[in-house]
């Protein structure tokens, strides 16, 4: 039986007692010590996997969130521009028909000449 020590890994502990109760033929004593460690190092490694994927689960959400943010504000630097583009074409539209009026006012163009 095997004592586990800092150099000896979880993992390779739990095998080591798996294959002393396999050694053993299943005697029910040798079966009554190890398998509440072989329980117990298995209850860890699996903390330990929930722990690393929590925290891979947390960094995901940050970069989600991330993303959704500079979304939006990608959004609303479109609806400006889009808005800025309107009005400036209307103001543009404006101008030309006004200069329009002030030509046929001024003679320069016939009235049935300017449509």
């Amino acid at each position: 039986m095997t004592v586990i020590t800092r150099k000896v890994g979880l993992k390779k502990a739990l095998k080591e007692y798996s294959e002393e109760i396999y050694n053993q033929k299943a005697n029910i004593n040798t079966v009554l010590q190890l398998s509440p460690l072989i329980q117990t190092g298995q209850s860890e490694l699996q903390g330990r996997e929930i722990a690393k994927m929590n925290t891979f689960s947390k960094r995901i959400a940050i970069a989600s969130v991330c993303i959704g943010i500079f979304s939006v504000l990608l959004a609303t630097a479109a609806i400006y521009f889009s808005i800025s583009n309107m009005r400036s074409s209307e103001e543009w539209k404006k101008y030309q028909l006004e200069k329009l009026d002030t030509i046929i006012q001024q003679g320069e163009i016939g009235k049935g000449d300017a449509i």
